[in-house]
């Protein structure tokens, strides 16, 4: 397990078709990101998007922002 901003993490195996490998690579290369880097903030984006199909994360999220004064 490696140490990176304060958070531990794991190794992980993916499996990727080699058309979508060779795109990545590219994207990879275009953005100066790692293909691990990239792989970890599409992970966080799709948790993101599952969480927002929940109409109680909305709610949460409005209250929160309500709260704060900032909606």
């Amino acid at each position: 397990m490696a140490k990176s901003n304060g958070s531990t993490s794991e190794a992980l195996t993916v499996n990727i078709k080699d058309s979508l490998l060779s795109r990545l690579e590219r994207h990879c290369q275009k953005t100066e990101l790692n293909q691990s880097q990239v792989v970890s903030l599409a992970h966080k984006r799709f948790l993101a998007a599952e969480m927002a199909l929940d109409p109680a994360f909305w709610d949460a999220v409005y209250d929160k922002y309500e709260a704060d004064s900032q909606l």
